[in-house]
């Protein structure tokens, strides 16, 4: 079992436990549809798999445009809405149930946590790191050292886990171990120790 190595399980939000990319390409492509030149729905949700500082960057949102995607996006009505990979719940349940800790360390807002609370996880958590916490952003490993430092954590028995390489990337500069979410099976692991591509395969 590729968890029984570790106690402490530091996870990425989007993309990683909840299947979320679909739901802000969507809003992002709405907010852009005034454009002449419209971005595609692919092509969004590409770069923002990568991080959505570089789809900021790309397209360039006006401040208007800004506000319609967070409209968009902050709206759990909006389809497709944000929901959890299959089986990622139940493994955070047994891995808790065996005396793992966990904790997460993402970009997203407040809303994280307003997730974990709607699908009944919120408990299984210790702390959730987010971006109104103020920490640099990854692959900074700011905000991993803050969670090990407060809990006492022993580096050698936490994990981070994400979906991107920056994700990997703050769990390497932190010192801690890495396992990368590969739902596409794109073989790219980012530098992670070892890839997993379906939550089953955590037990």
């Amino acid at each position: 079992m590729i968890t029984e190595k570790y106690v402490n399980f530091i996870w990425d939000f989007d993309g990683t436990l909840f299947d979320s990319y679909p739901h802000s390409a969507a809003a992002m492509e709405k907010a852009l549809s005034g454009r002449a030149e419209k971005p595609s729905f692919e092509t969004i949700i590409a770069l923002q798999r990568i991080s959505m500082g570089v789809a900021y960057e790309r397209f360039k949102l006006s401040e208007e445009e800004m506000q319609d995607f967070r409209r968009y996006e902050r709206d759990d009505s909006f389809a497709p809405t944000v929901k959890p990979y299959p089986g990622a719940l139940d493994a955070l349940e047994r891995i808790h149930a065996r005396g793992g800790r966990h904790f997460m360390f993402t970009h997203r807002d407040g809303k994280a946590s307003a997730f974990l609370k709607a699908f009944g996880v919120e408990d299984l958590f210790e702390c959730v790191v987010t971006a109104e916490d103020g920490f640099a952003w990854k692959p900074s490993p700011e905000a991993i050292e803050h969670i090990i430092e407060k809990y006492s954590l022993d580096k050698s028995k936490t994990v981070m886990i994400g979906d991107r390489a920056i994700d990997i990337g703050s769990g390497l500069n932190a010192g801690v171990h890495t396992l990368m979410f590969d739902e596409f099976m794109s073989g790219e692991a980012g530098g992670a120790e070892e890839i997993f591509t379906s939550f089953s395969q955590l037990d």
